[in-house]
């Protein structure tokens, strides 16, 4: 384009910075403060994008994060618009990767961690970038990035940009939006990576590739990466937005347990660095997961990180008091044995030892993995071929199969697979093989499988891909050590009988009134107002089920259904929510083993058939109640010692 005026607006332009295919970039100031200013010709913007642009002006102002390039203002003028931002000092990846300086793996953690946890901030504000590619990230001497051109594709014509990183979505009609972004973070780590592009060829060749082909594995080209972290690349370079990752922050925990098992140690995510000098005030990093406040100490299993904390002072002078929640064991039940902490767990599990990578398989407990995708089923039979007898499905149909062959103490099993999904297999599983320990695998964050899993597949755990190895062994220790109790048990025939007390907690009295009606005769119905109260009812009674509603607090509700969990295992636990969590959802299976999950507006006789199976399940552990671990057991896998006849 032509060189444009000396001014544009309040800005005098000092002299050029950067040129690209539809826009150029120079360094301004307006007398007080330097900055970037892009400008491109008026004449080929069309006025809906320049009304969308205008619109999203307002939303980029209020976007600031130390890895993000601030937007300070849009010039209109009739022959020129102008995008004023944050000047910023270093050099582009781009140039660094011309130069032959091609980050490491951990670097390639550094960059990528900077530039998720800013996007993470944008995608909070509704603010998308589209462009993300190595000549848009800047870096200074301290390796601390900067990503620019934030919000400023709408400006750009159809023809703009690389397609080695751009999403299919953006050859078609379809607007960009937070998985979009992470399809292109997804190309840029498979580069910086593998040190090559997912495609190339010809402009039209890339286009037709990104559309049609899956490109190969990065460990294809070095070999050195782990197969995890090739997972976790090709599915954020999915086809369809919606089989990619569902968050900046999924996609960052996804790609640094893919690098670090590259790497072979651990990858920590470290405090953030003081931001260099910015026109405007910029708040710190997000806390990490393992920088968070975390909850006050509860005799339960282990929780995972407390999620971020998120400063809102006007939010938490508003917030309920902290809720300290104690509860005895019954003196008439066994004391739970004492378990030792995940890491002795996983190390345990870890250490080399000649007995299990010698001995037949026959006398190791068999453990079935079902998973559509060969290298995840290759992955696990690899980290668990020295201590499990290691049986493998590509679908919940040849599951089946295996199973009737021969039954497995253990099934875990992916939840999106052609054909049969994960809740439908286990579900089957549980009807016919009731006392196998079922484990849901996914790396989704689907709530429908979450509820299903608990509702219909009652599992033990759920667990996240990609994983952490230590963390799924760990896991799938509890599981053996689960199977092998209830493998020693005699089957308990069915108790007919339906006895006992129900706890509500609800703020109001709807859930309670209901219940009263539904299980007339059957069973007493107390109701509470709060978890505070609901504690110090249980201190003295005896509840064969507790029904709360998300209302009554969730972060008071989680640590209550854990504690009921160790130290009232005969207790099965309700939730009924209205908008759901599924990081909630994520905890209760894994830390409180919750019995069921009813999602509102309830359904009356789904609501009767859980209630009278939670009955049915406590009177049968008051028949057999003085058995040894019968208290663990039940609260560990609530229903698994009664068939059930749903």
């Amino acid at each position: 384009m032509n060189e444009p005026a000396r001014k544009l607006g309040k800005y005098t332009i000092e002299g050029p910075l950067g040129k690209g295919s539809w826009a150029s970039t120079y360094r301004a100031s307006d007398g007080s403060k330097a900055v970037a200013l892009k400008i491109l010709p008026r004449a080929p913007v069309s006025p809906e994008a320049l009304d969308k642009m205008r619109q999203n002006a307002s939303a980029l102002a209020r976007v600031r994060h130390p890895a993000l390039a601030n937007f300070v203002e849009l010039i209109v003028t009739e022959k020129a618009v102008g995008v004023a931002y944050e000047l910023v000092e270093g050099d582009s990846l781009a140039s660094r990767l011309k130069n032959d300086r091609r980050p490491d793996l951990r670097q390639t953690w550094d960059i990528v961690r900077q530039l998720l946890e800013g996007l993470d901030t944008a995608h909070g504000k509704g603010v998308y970038h589209g462009d993300i590619k190595p000549s848009n990230i800047f870096l200074d001497p301290h390796n601390r990035v900067k990503v620019t051109d934030l919000g400023l594709r709408v400006l750009a014509p159809e023809s703009a940009g690389d397609p080695a990183y751009m999403a299919p979505e953006q050859f078609g009609d379809i607007p960009g939006e937070a998985r979009t972004d992470l399809y292109q973070v997804g190309a840029l780590v498979y580069h910086l990576a593998s040190g090559k592009l997912p495609f190339t060829g010809t402009r039209e060749e890339v286009i037709h590739r990104v559309l049609q082909e899956r490109p190969s594995d990065p460990s294809t080209f070095a070999p050195k990466l782990a197969w995890q972290l090739d997972w976790v690349i090709q599915r954020a370079l999915s086809k369809d937005p919606m089989d990619r990752f569902g968050s900046a922050r999924e996609l960052l925990d996804g790609l640094r347990l893919g690098l670090q098992d590259s790497i072979g140690s651990p990858l920590a995510v470290p405090a953030p660095s003081a931001p260099a000098p910015a026109p405007a005030p910029a708040p710190a990093p997000k806390a990490t997961p393992a920088a968070a406040p975390k909850p006050a100490p509860l005799p339960a299993p282990a929780a995972k990180p407390a999620p971020e904390a998120k400063p809102a002072p006007a939010a938490a002078a508003k917030a309920a008091p902290k809720v300290e929640l104690t509860l005895e064991a019954r003196p008439d039940k066994p004391a739970p044995e004492p378990k030792p902490s995940l890491a002795e767990k996983a190390k345990l599990i870890a250490q080399p030892s000649a007995p299990p990578s010698t001995a037949p398989a026959s006398t190791r407990m068999r453990v079935l993995f079902v998973d559509d995708d060969e290298r995840i089923l290759n992955g696990l039979r690899t980290l668990f071929r020295n201590d499990y007898d290691v049986a493998v499905a590509g679908s919940g149909e040849e599951a089946l199969a295996l199973l009737r062959k021969q039954a497995a103490p253990i099934v875990v099993s992916d939840q999106r697979m052609p054909g049969m999904t994960g809740v439908e297999l286990l579900r089957e599983v549980r009807k016919h093989w009731p006392h196998s320990v079922r484990l849901l695998l996914t790396g989704y964050s689907d709530l429908a499988a979450m509820v299903g899993s608990i509702n219909e597949g009652e599992v033990f755990r759920f667990v996240k891909k990609p994983w952490d190895n230590e963390e799924i062994k760990a896991t799938l220790a509890d599981a053996a050590a689960l199977a092998s109790r209830l493998a020693a048990r005699t089957p308990t025939p069915d108790a007919s009988p339906r006895s006992g007390s129900i706890l509500v907690i609800d703020p109001s009295d709807s859930l309670a009134r209901g219940l009263e009606r539904l299980v007339a005769g059957e069973a007493s119905v107390k109701l509470v107002a709060n978890v505070p109260e609901a504690a110090k009812l249980l201190q003295s009674n005896e509840y064969a089920a507790i029904v709360a509603d998300m209302k009554a607090g969730k972060e008071d509700l989680v640590k209550l259904f854990r504690l009921v969990k160790a130290k009232r295992p005969e207790t099965l636990s309700i939730l009924v929510a209205e908008e759901p969590d599924s990081e909630i959802v994520i905890e209760l299976i894994n830390q409180a083993q919750i019995y069921r999950f009813l999602a509102k507006p309830i359904n009356a006789k789904d609501l009767r058939t859980h209630v009278s199976e939670a009955l049915r399940h406590h009177a049968a552990y008051k028949q057999q109640r003085g058995g040894s671990n019968l208290a663990q057991d039940v609260g560990a896998l609530p229903g698994r010692l009664v068939p059930s006849s749903a």
